[in-house]
């Protein structure tokens, strides 16, 4: 359905207008459908020239708008010189009263404000619009600058209020009948999901958009919008739903429905998508992928065109070449990736996107890896975990947890599994260690007291550590109150600590003792520590109670615990 509603190119729109257009208008659209953004500057430039000469007050209004529709098509230009030139339009447009054309260029000088980052002049301007829109009493008006108000606060990620502003404006539109202005609230939405981490939202969102975009004339937006704006946010969920296949034929279709609207700077978006998602295919296949080189191709031209159209956009130029430092790496280019991913990492910066710039950086560390520049990777991998840590961004944690590890190989120093198995032989030997003191106070305490002095269990031959003679004996018959416990759906806490504290008070003589209190605080000697652990065995059947019991689970809420993690697995 996608690609049919695509197939023949629409029209380049000119700018809303209460005034008439004269036909250098229609030669101004031509030339902008023929992608010849500079001659139609130049024909813009001349008209203006005219009407001041001939004192056409409309004419000059209306020149100067087409100036701001012109530049906006205008590869490279800066935002803030069409801002200057927007603020002198709509002066001139409110001379003449012409309410429609004047919204239009603040609804332009508000979203090139959010671009540069400049939000809180965004939102004034988008209040201004809704303040005239009411005065004008528009409903389709008032829609345009609810929409405005919400594109500006969600690029200052005010996430509660770009919310109600889209669907104030999604009402709004819809009483006006204004069905594209409808589709672009749903691509606003869909944005918000994604914000929220719902792709399921997000995608939904995103295809109720499309349907709204079959027909009427679109809002200027300095995003991708229309039919390639809500594929795009479809492909972009997809990869959120780690469906990689849909999401590259998703996002080709987007950057077809860009061509045909001759979009060349939303063009340039979808290709950096399609890169995007070529390699997340490629991550998808694992080991069994080959990493084709046309996937590095893709993204840069993706990061050629973002460049070319949109080099004072800091979240595009910074996806551009974050994505373009992917695909170098995977193909060995991993000085060209390292240059790619610092200068998007300093795009980020520069937009106060701190997590996004951490993800920059991690590849920038990748790349330092693979060119065993260990010392500068470890260094840029110290600062990335701490942010993601900060995020409570896991995936990433893992990421630089890995490559930290490489850091450290090349360093000379230990990695975690290293860490960890040199730390578990500690473990082991402390263990040791105190197995062989308690089997010695054993053999002290029954020598002391003119006992059998059987052979401590660590000096037995292996098979013999539990034979009757290394048994201790109770000397006080236990009564129980209960039966044996039934291990097989799992144990109650409760329960157990009951069963736990009346054989340990029994053995110690003494019941006044906390369950977290340790035992052997609460005068359970070494050789009764043995006994508890024989009484405990027939009471908890199918339970194997370690020899060191007492040791590694002093109290009686830590053999509880211990019994009730040994009943779930045996529970299953």
């Amino acid at each position: 359905m996608a690609l049919e509603l695509v197939k023949e190119a629409r029209p380049v729109q000119l700018p809303p207008s209460s005034l008439s257009s004269p036909e250098w208008c229609e030669s101004i659209r031509e030339l902008l459908q023929n992608d010849q953004a500079p001659r139609a500057l130049k024909a813009a430039d001349r008209a203006l020239r005219d009407s001041v000469k001939r004192k056409d007050k409309a004419g000059e209004a209306r020149a100067r708008q087409m100036q701001v529709r012109v530049l906006f098509d205008l590869p490279g230009e800066d935002p803030d010189d069409i801002a200057e030139v927007a603020k002198v339009a709509a002066k001139s447009l409110k001379g003449v009263e012409d309410i429609k054309g004047e919204l239009w260029t603040l609804r332009v000088l508000a979203l090139l404000d959010a671009e540069a980052l400049r939000v809180d002049d965004a939102i004034d301007v988008g209040n201004r619009m809704l303040a005239k829109s009411r005065e004008a009493d528009d409903v389709g008006l008032e829609g345009l600058a609810e929409l405005t108000l919400a594109e500006v606060t969600l690029a200052g990620l005010r996430v509660e209020k770009s919310k109600d502003h889209a669907e104030m404006a999604l009402q709004l539109f819809l009483r006006a009948g204004d069905r594209c202005g409808q589709g672009a609230c749903h691509q606003v939405l869909s944005d918000l999901a994604r914000q929220d981490s719902d792709a399921d939202k997000a995608l939904e969102a995103a295809c109720k958009a499309q349907k709204y975009f079959v027909s009427g004339d679109l809002h200027v937006s300095r995003e991708i919008s229309g039919v390639a704006g809500a594929l795009y946010r479809q492909a972009l969920a997809q990869l959120d739903l780690a469906e990689e296949i849909e999401a590259l034929r998703t996002a080709e279709k987007a950057v077809d429905a860009c061509f045909q609207m001759s979009a060349r700077d939303w063009e340039a978006q979808g290709l950096v998508l399609v890169a995007q998602a070529k390699l997340a295919v490629f991550d998808a296949k694992g080991e069994e992928g080959n990493i084709n080189h046309s996937i590095l191709k893709v993204a840069q031209i993706g990061a050629d065109r973002v460049a070319r159209h949109r080099p004072k956009h800091r979240t595009l130029m910074a996806q551009a070449l974050v994505t373009l430092s992917d695909a170098l790496i995977r193909t060995g280019g991993l000085h060209s990736a390292m240059s790619a991913a610092k200068d998007a990492k300093l795009f980020y910066q520069k937009a106060g996107l701190e997590l996004l710039a951490a993800k920059a950086q991690l590849k920038l560390a990748e790349a330092e890896v693979g060119l065993g520049r260990g010392e500068q990777a470890k260094e840029d991998l110290t600062e990335v975990f701490k942010v993601f840590e900060a995020h409570k961004y896991f995936d990433g944690q893992d990421r630089a947890l890995d490559l930290l590890d490489g850091a450290h190989k090349q360093l000379g120093l230990p990695t975690r599994a290293e860490l960890a198995k040199e730390e578990q032989k500690k473990r082991q030997e402390e263990l040791q260690r105190q197995q062989q003191l308690w089997a010695q106070q054993y053999y002290s305490q029954q020598q002391q007291q003119g006992l059998p002095a059987p052979t401590p269990q660590w000096m037995l031959p292996q098979g013999e550590g539990d034979s009757e003679i290394a048994k201790p004996k109770v000397t006080k018959e236990i009564t129980r109150e209960s039966s044996p416990l039934d291990l097989k759906a799992g144990m109650d806490v409760a329960v157990l600590k009951t069963k736990v504290s009346q054989i340990a008070a029994v053995i110690i003589g003494d019941d006044e003792f906390e369950a977290d209190t340790p035992l052997m605080e609460a005068g359970l000697t070494s050789n009764a520590a043995v006994a508890l652990r024989d009484e405990l065995s027939k009471d908890l059947p199918g339970i194997k109670l370690p020899h060191t019991l007492i040791f590694d689970y002093p109290s009686v809420a830590g053999i509880a615990d211990f019994v009730v993690d040994q009943s779930h697995m045996i529970a299953g």
